[in-house]
């Protein structure tokens, strides 16, 4: 699995890297312009529908995938996934054909009066971003047949063409073309990914594509990810909230949660995407095999790993995180005053970042045992706490108050998928011992950050924007793992996981 997660991995951050650029270059050009706005309205619902397909039949598809391997119906399992796959593809068309048709009233729907003028890009670039879907979440199926035999690198190399598409599209069009191009790049990329997949998938795995729907499997898939799809339309519909109340703040705050959300997902991906991509197959293997204590022990080092790592990044961001936005983002369209909004944006979605990450595996973990009506009613009660929090804190602190309500129902998900698991699903979790060991690692988090704080404040304020944040980022690294490393070897802290481990 670590080979795999340092391949999958690397290809994650080279595919980062190039989406990065891709938002360099569109902040240098739009900036947090009208164009920019339109842009985020029109990409929320083809991305909602995304999530939708991608979050119910796609999350369910890999365990249904390792569960016909187990039990060796190698004939079988092409039957099924092409079965699969077919339906999704229909039911793909007949969402685009709708949504093409509708596009304006939905449009209208998502702005407000007082955004009218953006609204006829709006509607163009929705249109575009629909077809796109297709062939995104036909991409994430095929990628789950090459996940199904441990075969990760295709999944993780393919994207890659995508990104690069959308890349070569704004860089070298986006004076031509305006906005759209990067509309245009995003449907061609992902056309292309899809292409090159499903000719691997024939290749490699001997596939005979066939039209059929007939498959038994594909009902019990279906009826298993139903609940995710059905109650997905309530508690996934929390993008298509914010970007709705973000449309009726000031202009530019559609752009500054855009951009930040997206910066967020890139961060994400770097985190826990490669994790919880090459451990989901082995936790699943478990599962079926009912081998509970390698359940418990896997998923374990996969939560603390990721907290782990992101602790650090979110102190680094908070000390300099200013200067490291006006490095990359400043230039052309993109002003200081974009700098600080968007400072303030990501520094309130900095638990969102830690808790979705984590959340990338949790709800892996419901969806394998097959309690999909749990995080179903999960993730709706995620949704209300969130507009709840939206109202109130949007009211406060406009699109920075947004941003924090992401974080608050994001944290209240984790809390409430956490007690379940350990419930219901493995209940050998040592639940206090990892509550403990996100204590201490809360601790050593909040004294780095009042050292490397103070030192930024007061020795380096004369020093250059570049040098600040290098020299912050060492910093934050060397004291964060040497106080940690001094903690858990601390005999009063091994006392005390002990002492839990006994009275559990």
């Amino acid at each position: 699995m670590f080979k795999s997660t340092i391949q999958v991995t690397l290809f994650s951050v080279l595919g980062i890297i190039i989406s990065f650029i891709t938002q360099l270059l569109l902040a240098y050009y739009f900036g947090t312009t009208q164009d920019r706005d339109a842009y985020f309205a029109a990409l929320t619902i083809p991305a909602y529908i995304t999530t939708l397909f991608v979050g119910s039949i796609g999350m369910m598809f890999l365990p249904y995938l390792v569960k016909y391997q187990t039990e060796n119906h190698s004939g079988s399992i092409v039957k099924f996934a092409t079965a699969v796959i077919n339906g999704c593809f229909l039911a793909l068309l007949a969402i685009v054909l709708v949504g093409y048709l509708m596009s304006q009233p939905v449009m209208e729907l998502m702005l407000p009066f007082s955004k009218s003028a953006i609204l006829p890009t709006a509607i163009y670039l929705f249109r575009i971003q629909l077809v796109s879907i297709v062939f995104t979440v036909l991409s994430t199926l095929l990628a789950a047949v090459f996940q199904a035999k441990h075969s990760f690198l295709a999944p993780a190399v393919f994207p890659i063409i995508s990104s690069f598409t959308t890349l070569l599209f704004v860089g070298l069009l986006s004076p031509a073309w305006g906005i759209s191009s990067i509309a245009y790049g995003t449907l061609l990329g992902a056309f292309l990914s899809f292409l090159f997949m499903l000719i691997l998938v024939l290749k490699r795995f001997q596939y005979k594509w066939t039209f059929s729907l007939r498959q038994p499997g594909l009902n019990s898939l279906l009826l298993a990810s139903l609940p995710l799809f059905g109650a997905g339309v309530i508690f996934r519909s929390y993008t298509v909230f914010e970007r709705f109340f973000a449309a009726r703040l000031p202009d530019g705050s559609l752009s500054y949660l855009g951009s930040g959300n997206q910066i967020v997902v890139i961060l994400s991906t770097i985190v826990s995407s490669g994790i919880a991509t090459t451990s989901f197959p082995l936790l699943s293997k478990y599962w079926s095999n009912n081998d509970l204590d390698a359940l418990e022990k896997g998923f374990t080092k996969v939560v603390n790993l990721i907290v782990l790592i992101i602790f650090p990044m979110i102190v680094v961001f908070a000390v300099c995180g200013i200067d490291m936005i006006s490095i990359l983002f400043e230039h052309g369209a993109f002003t200081e005053k974009d700098t600080l909004a968007l400072y303030y944006t990501l520094l309130g979605l900095m638990g969102f970042f830690l808790f979705s990450s984590v959340g990338n595996v949790a709800a892996r973990m419901l969806y394998m045992s097959q309690n999909t009506w749990t995080a179903a009613i999960i993730g709706t009660m995620e949704l209300l706490v969130y507009i709840a929090s939206a109202f109130v804190l949007g009211r406060l602190y406009q699109f920075v108050g947004l941003a924090i309500s992401l974080s608050i129902g994001a944290a209240f998900n984790i809390i409430l998928s956490f007690i379940f698991i350990k419930r219901r699903v493995i209940n050998k979790l040592d639940f206090r011992a990892l509550i403990t060991r996100f204590g201490a690692i809360c601790i050593v988090a909040a004294f780095v950050f009042l050292l490397t704080f103070l030192v930024y404040r007061h020795l380096l304020t004369h020093a250059g924007s570049l040098a600040r944040s290098i020299i912050t980022v060492i910093s934050v690294v060397l004291l964060y793992w040497f106080f940690l490393a001094k903690m858990t070897k601390d005999p009063s802290y091994e006392a005390l996981v002990k002492q839990i481990k006994r009275k559990k």
